[in-house]
């Protein structure tokens, strides 16, 4: 299964500030998984490196931070762009034209 790819970092992009506890736990459950949950007051540069790093194996970030020019320029990083395994959009029937 692809979202579950070692060594390899999935980028979740959340249209809601929303991630609640069962979701979570879900996550937590899973083997292997370090989940990162990215939210604007959260955004430090030592956040960002162990983002680079693959020290979170799993990125679950709002929509509207992804253009945040600190997390932008750690996602437009070449080396880190390498380790993207696979970008999913939750709730992708929601997003308008």
């Amino acid at each position: 299964m692809p979202c579950l790819l070692r060594a390899l970092v999935v980028i979740i992009i959340l249209l809601f500030n929303i991630i609640n506890v069962e979701q979570k736990v879900k996550i937590k459950e899973l083997f292997r998984i370090r989940p990162a949950y990215i939210y604007a007051e959260i955004i430090s540069a030592r956040f960002l490196r162990e983002i680079r790093i693959k020290v979170y194996t799993h990125i679950l970030i709002l929509l509207e931070l992804l253009v945040n020019k600190r997390f932008y320029k750690t996602l437009t990083n070449p080396t880190f762009r390498a380790y993207i395994s696979l970008v999913v959009i939750n709730k992708v029937h929601l997003v308008a034209n």
